[in-house]
């Protein structure tokens, strides 16, 4: 089994425009990938659910997939708890809005403003939280796109982030006895598709 990661950090830049927001999710969501990794904070959450629902970065990521979001948030599938996650799948909307990911996975980073909840340690549960989700499925590909939880103030924390991201997805999709199948004593077990 090979595993093979690439990243790229895109320098921050503080996005606050409904338009500017709609841009940038649109692209995002015309990549052909199997699962689209968006994180969302407290803020986006209260926002969403609040009377700003449509200038919000919740309210027009569900313009773009035709109401996908809402219903998730009004069944309870949209949590504002950090590390919780919602995964949304493709519907005939997102194909008409020209939506090409067939998954998306909501993941909460819970609040940012906090003293703690910008720690690496925060970060490093979101991650986990986000991978876990991704891996024993049918997922190939994921594209990553989070905030750091530095805001782009610290480059060595921003490489940790990316760092731990890395080293979580191979611990996740990594099985014993793969490589190895004589040292496993139980019957083999399919490998995990996303690596």
């Amino acid at each position: 089994m090979t595993i093979q990661f690439s990243t790229k950090i895109f320098p921050h830049k503080e996005i606050k425009s409904a338009s500017e927001i709609k841009s940038s999710l649109a692209a995002l969501l015309a990549h052909g990938t199997d699962c689209l990794v968006l994180g969302y904070t407290k803020a986006d959450w209260e926002a969403f659910s609040g009377a700003k629902s449509k200038a919000s970065f919740l309210g027009v990521l569900d313009q773009l997939l035709g109401g996908s979001l809402a219903d998730a948030y009004q069944l309870g599938d949209l949590p504002e708890k950090q590390t919780s996650v919602c995964l949304l799948r493709a519907e005939k909307a997102w194909a008409l809005a020209d939506v090409k990911v067939k998954r998306i996975l909501l993941v909460s980073l819970g609040d940012l403003e906090s003293k703690g909840g910008r720690s690496l340690t925060s970060y490093s549960k979101v991650a986990r939280a986000a991978l876990k989700q991704l891996s024993g499925g049918s997922i190939v590909s994921a594209l990553w796109f989070m905030p750091s939880f530095t805001m782009g103030k610290d480059a060595q924390a921003m490489q940790e982030e990316v760092r731990l991201v890395i080293q979580y997805a191979g611990d996740q999709s990594y099985h014993f006895g793969l490589r190895q199948p004589s040292l496993k004593s139980k019957a083999k077990e399919p490998a995990d598709t996303f690596a």
